[in-house]
């Protein structure tokens, strides 16, 4: 049986609310939202395009530096970006 984290009393199930403190229960698998998503994505095609970009260094095989690098420095700035929202909706 699960209880309350507040007042240790019993649960229901289905309960929302804890009847004897009214304290909010807490979701038991919570969703990730979208913002976390793109952030997680974006963190991983960041650090794809920085082994792209230090690949185009030594090999025929990518895209010219210049390009690579111009391709690093926005998806920079859309992580910086990504990464700002995400802890400004945690301090909310």
């Amino acid at each position: 049986m699960e209880r309350c984290m507040q007042c240790n009393s019993p649960l229901k199930r289905d309960e929302l609310v804890c009847y004897s403190c009214e304290a909010p229960v807490p979701p038991k698998n919570p969703k990730k939202q979208f913002s976390d998503k793109f952030r997680i994505t974006i963190n991983a095609v960041f650090i794809f395009f920085v082994l792209v970009t230090v690949g185009s260094l030594f090999t025929n095989m990518f895209p010219s530096f210049w390009k690579c690098f111009a391709g690093l420095v926005i998806l920079y700035l859309v992580k910086n970006s990504a990464d700002n929202m995400a802890t400004f909706r945690k301090k909310d």
